[in-house]
């Protein structure tokens, strides 16, 4: 038997948000993504209120036609929200949101992720893991959430 030895990275992204935790919280929901998330899409698989709650269950669909599934591991309402996600034989991510108060009544999220291969083949996507991509992709979601939170309105791409 070889020894497999797993990759692993961690990167988080500090986003400053116009709106209150209160508002913010509720937000971060794989059903609620929908009204802000012009790209998000998943498959509800159980929740008892058809929201995010402690151990609801959701799958995403990865760019090749593979699945993560995703089970809300820790939910401190206005707090922070934890996932868990796996893509079966590639990785499992360890996927924390955290909101802090500013005085001025906007808030802080940190969106952090412990990412760990699983295989091989997970191991070679941690390693060429794109960290400005991932910057990138937060930097939109908080532009995206800020304009709901300002507007009511998803930000749609031109």
């Amino acid at each position: 038997m070889t020894e497999f030895k797993s990759s692993r990275i961690e990167v988080s992204q500090v986003q400053h948000l116009e709106g209150a935790m209160s508002d913010i919280f509720p937000l971060l929901c794989p059903t609620r993504e929908y009204d802000w998330i012009e790209s998000w899409a998943c498959d509800l698989i159980y929740s008892a209120s058809g929201l995010a709650e402690n151990n609801c269950v959701f799958s995403t669909e990865l760019p090749d036609g593979g699945r993560e599934h995703w089970i809300v591991n820790r939910f401190e309402p206005n707090r922070m929200i934890e996932f868990v996600k796996f893509a079966a034989g590639l990785y499992v991510v360890k996927y924390d949101i955290t909101l802090s108060p500013l005085p001025d009544g906007r808030s802080i999220a940190v969106w952090s992720q412990i990412i760990t291969g699983l295989s091989d083949a997970g191991n070679e996507i941690i390693d060429n893991f794109d960290r400005d991509a991932f910057h990138a992709k937060f930097k939109r979601i908080e532009k995206e959430l800020n304009h709901f939170l300002t507007t009511g309105q998803m930000l749609v791409a031109a």
